[in-house]
């Protein structure tokens, strides 16, 4: 939904069924390539929160490309396999980085070549390299979370080197 907060419009989530499936906002644009996808999100804690940016989705099929982003336990690159029911792999991860409920965050995620690279707050924190998916669009996945609020969401064009 489209919710107003502090006078601004921002996507999000409120009051989530915690067994509810992930749902992710989907751009399928699946001929993109080599992009930096951001934006600045906040979240209140619900069961086991996640918050995630998608890249390189392979049209409607919300089992593919890279889960970028994390909780309170941590963030990771996680790549899916939708050949195996949505199962996948870890690519990197750090336990060390937690995120926290209430605080604003501004993630990117920049997608080029066969690089995932992961940006909080202007800080590298996680690089992973991988070829599985060379092209794909963008997404959104806030899950099991008592509200997620998304704002200044912007995918750009990029190349190697920038």
């Amino acid at each position: 939904e489209i919710f107003e907060i502090h006078g601004n419009h921002v996507l999000g989530v409120r009051n989530q069924d915690p067994d509810a499936v992930p749902n992710t906002f989907l751009l399928s644009s699946e001929d993109w390539t080599d992009y930096s996808f951001s934006t600045n999100v906040v979240f209140e804690s619900g069961v086991f929160e996640q918050i995630y940016l998608v890249v390189r989705s392979q049209g409607r099929i919300n089992c593919t490309g890279y889960r970028v982003g994390g909780n309170r336990l941590g963030v990771s690159i996680f790549r899916f396999d939708p050949v195996n029911g949505c199962d996948g792999e870890v690519l990197a991860e750090d336990i060390h980085f937690p995120l926290e409920t209430g605080r604003s965050y501004l993630m990117r995620v920049d997608a080029i070549g066969d690089r995932i690279r992961f940006f909080v707050d202007g800080q590298l924190v996680l690089e992973a390299q991988d070829d599985t998916y060379p092209q794909g669009g963008v997404g959104l996945l806030a899950y099991q979370v008592r509200s997620a609020y998304f704002d200044e969401i912007e995918v750009r064009k990029t190349t190697v080197g920038e």
